[in-house]
């Protein structure tokens, strides 16, 4: 106060440090006052996770760890970052991994959230890789796929197999043929070598091709096979004209035909129900239809109506065979011939010698006498007297002259 009045000098002891002294001024403790602008932005504050902001407080201007803190994920050293809450963290960005979502996608480090996080990274897991019970990765996806179960190769089903996922994908895998004889559809059967082949098992047949045979196809080999089971009925039909003999041979038999029992009054055919050709009868030849050659006799003399007939006749014993009710019959009767009986009388003697001479030696040393003489002319009885007829006789001691 030695003005008189009150005046405020310099005391003693320095203001402390930090104390403002001015605008953007502060007392730097040891009485001076010096620029120093405090809340500005700065990266030199001591940790590499919070935002730097400067400060006058020592009297100084520094850069010291602000209220905020950097994002996550920001780097703060080799393979570190900001958690987001201050702290610098380890975190080897692009570091294989496996916990990422995705089982069948590569799984990458990711430090954005301010920790390492294992994620999907772009390239896909091998085919195959399993993501999960009775799973599989197939092109980056995880899909269904059950190793081990049987299947048929290709849809085979005489082909026995069993799955595999390798490739991602499931893939029916070949390793042994189905047994012969094993069902592969309605009327199919395996045949051993892995093909289906069509069997009707229990279908009639016919051994080795024979008609007369029956048999049933049996399945169990692989092949239709045709089993004899017996004989075909006698009589049924094997071919054109041909008939069963019921002992398992097929043998010639025309039914129908004409045949002949022996007995020429029946009509007769071929029947073949039992099996072989049976001559049968079917009816009745007409009644008097001939049944059989005649049989003849002798023939007798001829008989004429006079010495000088031409034509006469003659008879034999005859016996004709007819038919009556189907039983061939004998008849007896008289065949009449007049052929063998036709003759030329001219100059037959056809009456004895009449008015007959004595008898006498004639000029050729002959005994003879005259007669009337009859014999015939155009089938008449004619007289020629005179007649030069012989004698019993001869004539001794005569000389012909």
């Amino acid at each position: 106060c030695g003005t008189g009045s009150p005046v405020c000098s310099d005391g003693t002891a320095d203001a402390p440090a930090g104390t403002s002294c001015g605008a953007s001024q502060v007392c730097n403790g040891s009485g001076g006052c010096v620029a120093c602008t405090a809340g500005s932005t700065c990266t030199t504050n001591p940790s590499p996770c919070r935002q730097g902001v400067t400060s006058c407080a020592t009297g100084t201007q520094t850069c010291a760890d602000g209220p905020m803190n950097d994002l996550p994920g920001t780097a703060c050293g080799s393979n570190l970052v900001c958690d987001g809450a201050g702290a610098c963290v380890s975190c080897s960005m692009g570091a294989s991994c496996t916990m990422n979502p995705s089982p069948c996608r590569e799984g990458t480090i990711g430090c954005a959230t301010g920790g390492p996080v294992c994620n999907d990274a772009a390239a896909a897991r091998p085919n195959g890789t399993s993501c999960g019970t009775n799973q599989v990765c197939s092109g980056g996806a995880c899909v269904a796929c059950t190793a081990g179960l049987s299947c048929n190769p290709g849809g085979n089903a005489c082909a026995l197999g069993s799955t595999t996922c390798g490739t991602g994908t499931s893939v029916c895998t070949f390793s042994a043929n189905i047994a012969a004889g094993t069902s592969c559809g309605a009327n199919l059967v395996c045949d051993g070598m892995g093909g289906c082949v069509a069997c009707v098992a229990g279908q009639a047949c016919s051994p080795g091709g024979n008609l007369c045979r029956t048999g049933t196809i049996a399945c169990g080999g692989g092949a239709p096979v045709c089993t004899a089971s017996g004989n075909v009925a006698a009589g049924t039909s094997c071919g054109s004209n041909q008939v069963c003999d019921g002992n398992g041979a097929c043998v010639a038999c025309a039914a129908g035909m004409a045949c002949s029992t022996g007995n020429p009054c029946v009509d007769a055919a071929i029947v073949c129900t039992s099996g072989a050709p049976v001559c049968t009868v079917t009816g009745n030849r007409p009644n008097n239809e001939q049944c059989g050659a005649p049989q003849y006799g002798m023939f007798g003399a001829c008989s004429y109506a006079s010495p000088c007939t031409n034509s006469g006749s003659r008879t034999r014993p005859m016996t004709t065979y007819a038919c009556q009710s189907g039983v061939c019959q004998a008849s007896a009767g008289t065949d009449t011939d007049t052929a063998g009986c036709a003759r030329n009388t001219n100059f037959f003697e056809c009456a004895l010698p009449t008015s007959c001479s004595g008898c006498f030696c004639n000029t050729d040393c002959v005994r003879v006498q005259y007669c009337t003489s009859y014999w015939c002319e155009a089938e008449v009885c004619v007289a020629h007297p005179l007649t030069e007829e012989s004698c019993l006789g001869s004539c001794h001691g005569c000389v012909p002259q």
